[in-house]
């Protein structure tokens, strides 16, 4: 546990930014990118789960319609 001077140093050095780098480097620039993400262009070039989302939206609409309207 911490002391109450060795508090208000890292107080001291938090209002002063000595800790916390003006920028922050990330070790995979790619990694930030929104299309590699889940969901994104891999995602939307597999034709198997584009498919299977096409079908379920589909079904979801059927089921609202109800049994008694035909198409």
């Amino acid at each position: 546990m911490k002391t109450q001077k060795q508090l208000i140093k890292l107080g001291e050095k938090l209002a002063n930014c000595l800790i916390c780098p003006s920028v922050i480097k990330t070790r995979n620039q790619t990694a930030l990118n929104p299309l590699l993400k889940k969901g994104g262009v891999h995602d939307r070039d597999n034709p198997k789960t584009r498919h299977k989302k096409e079908r379920a939206k589909i079904r979801l609409h059927l089921k609202h319609r109800g049994h008694d309207n035909n198409f």
